[in-house]
């Protein structure tokens, strides 16, 4: 096997790389864009039933506008996301993943320092999640490389 065929499927096709990138792309923007909406237009229930027993209450006191603002960040990764969806060049795809890893690793590491008032079977859900979601846009970025533009 050479060096070039561990390192990249060559039997994948052009049309089967793009349907793949999409969807991974998709699957990273979807929970954003929920949250997102979720956030900005009914903020006191994200903060109190997001993410079930696993929701921001753990981490603090209910405060309207902040609870949007992350609602505005979530939203601005997920459209840049699905943006890179649409038009599937390799620019908007890594712009969309680099904007995603800017919200999402320190969103991890700060979960991952900060247990708040959530139970270990919370904790772990949180973070695995997170860490799912960064390795998705990993792979997008991986996958972008065999774009052709």
């Amino acid at each position: 096997m050479s060096v070039n065929a561990t390192t990249q499927d060559s039997s994948a096709t052009p049309k089967a790389v793009d349907r793949q990138l999409r969807i991974w792309l998709l699957v990273v923007a979807a929970p954003a864009l929920v949250s997102a909406l979720w956030a900005i237009f009914a903020p006191s229930s994200w903060y109190s039933d997001f993410g079930g027993s696993a929701n921001p209450s753990a981490f603090g006191v209910y405060n309207e506008h902040f609870v949007q603002d992350i609602g505005g960040g979530y939203l601005a990764f997920a459209a840049a996301l699905i943006y890179a969806a649409v038009v599937l060049r390799r620019a908007a795809v890594r712009t969309a993943v680099i904007a995603t890893l800017g919200f999402s690793l320190p969103h991890l590491v700060i979960h991952l320092i900060e247990q708040g008032e959530l139970d270990m079977a919370g904790y772990l859900f949180v973070n695995a999640s997170l860490i799912f979601g960064l390795a998705a846009a990993l792979w997008c970025w991986r996958l972008s490389g065999r774009l052709s533009h």
